[in-house]
């Protein structure tokens, strides 16, 4: 009832991690880019990228975790702004940042005169990645030791086991 009326008496906590992070670019008048343009294009996108994945390397470090998806906006000037996202590729290289970046430009319909005012590269909603033990890596590593040791056990040590296990099993009965 409160709540609906704008009261709410729990206490504000500070947001830990970002929900996203942008690297954008602004280029007024004289400065704004032909949609054509695809070498500039793809430098500007390259300095944003770069930007991005500096962010991204320390959230990485700091908190385990890397974007699902990659967005991409652009500013037309006398159109306004559009958007486009993907999947954000696995690991945190400039070279995949920009290719995929490259592909969701690819995307937009070119105008003839259009010309760019805003270019901004954004990363979205983060999942964790397991460290450590917990990894996928460890796990596999983990069975594989467990096999290795299964298959290095000799025949007749097995058959012990088993008749040992009978036998434990027929004096539980008892």
């Amino acid at each position: 009832h409160k709540i609906s009326r704008g009261i709410c008496m729990e206490e504000v906590t500070e947001r830990t991690t970002e929900k996203s992070m942008s690297s954008g670019k602004t280029f007024r008048g004289k400065l704004a880019m032909s949609m054509f343009d695809r070498n500039i294009i793809k430098k500007w996108l390259s300095e944003l990228v770069e930007g991005l994945l500096e962010r991204l390397t320390l959230d990485y470090e700091e908190h385990q975790r890397l974007p699902k998806l990659l967005g991409l906006s652009i500013k037309l000037d006398g159109i306004g702004s559009s958007s486009k996202s993907t999947i954000a590729p696995h690991n945190l290289s400039k070279e995949a940042f920009l290719v995929t970046s490259m592909k969701l430009y690819q995307q937009f319909p070119i105008k003839k005169d259009g010309k760019i005012i805003g270019l901004t590269v954004t990363a979205l909603n983060f999942h964790h990645i397991a460290m450590g033990e917990n990894s996928i890596k460890a796990q596999l590593i983990s069975q594989k030791a467990i096999s290795s040791t299964q298959t290095q056990t000799s025949p007749s040590t097995r058959t012990q086991t088993s008749t040992a296990r009978i036998h434990m099993k027929s004096d539980w009965k008892k």
